[in-house]
């Protein structure tokens, strides 16, 4: 029964978003009724058991209910505060709980689109002594990150290596190759010089529930700013989302590639 918890959380909290700390240590048995609220999506209840918790002197307790605070408070969207309380477990953490904390630090960062900070915290941990569960895992997210900067030779280096060391992995069969690189669909609404405009639009687009990023290039020495709005497998999908924003959004709209 333990061990059939330990497998559904892992495959839990790795799902909530494609994000997210695997938990593959073995925790203790005295956080068991946080994460048993954490699993009924019952997140400040498990917040509360947490805080709890964090009274003990035992420091391995004291940051594995940090760590489930934490994730708790990244499910409820609450990015800097969740962020806040795993650097403040970092004291308490050894070996793999230490590397499950800075993985959520940098998960904050990405859902924050604070690309640039998580992909150097996930390279920190690419240098720390880790499992090839962790590997695995810091591949794939290594790639993702890249992939939302554009940067698509960046990613696929990181892809390749994840399928060439760890071909067998969970996170290797996560990967699309329609989906990486150039080769998904993506809706191009606005080009600028001036980033403020291109942020102004971003601003107003991710408000009305958009998934849309920032990317940068040059052109004829001059720094150019696109908005761009998704990553479609098919163009169908590019197609659906392009009408919207055509004919309600007002916006010019070019599906890429």
């Amino acid at each position: 029964m333990y061990k059939s918890t330990i497998i559904v959380l892992a495959c839990f909290v790795f799902t909530y978003t494609f994000l997210g700390s695997s938990f593959a240590y073995t925790h203790s048995r005295q956080v068991d009724a946080a994460l048993s609220l954490m699993l009924n999506a019952d997140y400040e209840a498990a917040v509360d058991e947490c805080s709890r918790l964090t009274d003990t002197k035992n420091n391995n307790i004291k940051a594995e209910a940090l760590l489930v605070k934490g994730t708790c408070l990244i499910k409820m969207d609450k990015y800097t505060q969740a962020r806040d309380v795993l650097k403040e477990a970092l004291p308490y953490a050894q070996g793999d709980l230490s590397i499950e904390l800075y993985m959520g630090i940098a998960d904050t960062y990405f859902m924050q689109q604070e690309y640039d900070n998580a992909i150097s915290v996930y390279k920190q941990l690419l240098t720390k002594k880790a499992n090839e569960s962790y590997l695995a895992m810091l591949y794939y997210k290594l790639g993702k990150a890249y992939q939302k900067k554009s940067k698509w030779v960046e990613a696929d280096d990181y892809f390749d290596q994840l399928k060439s060391k760890f071909p067998e992995s969970f996170e290797a069969k996560l990967i699309d190759k329609s989906s990486t690189g150039g080769s998904f669909f993506t809706i191009q609404v606005g080009c600028f010089i001036d980033k403020a405009n291109a942020k102004e639009l971003y601003d107003d687009l991710k408000k009305k529930g958009y998934e849309v990023y920032i990317s940068d290039f040059q052109s004829q020495g001059q720094k150019l700013y696109r908005v761009r709005v998704g990553e479609f497998v098919s163009r169908i999908a590019a197609e659906y989302t392009e009408g919207k924003l055509r004919n309600q959004e007002d916006l010019p709209t070019h599906i890429f590639p």
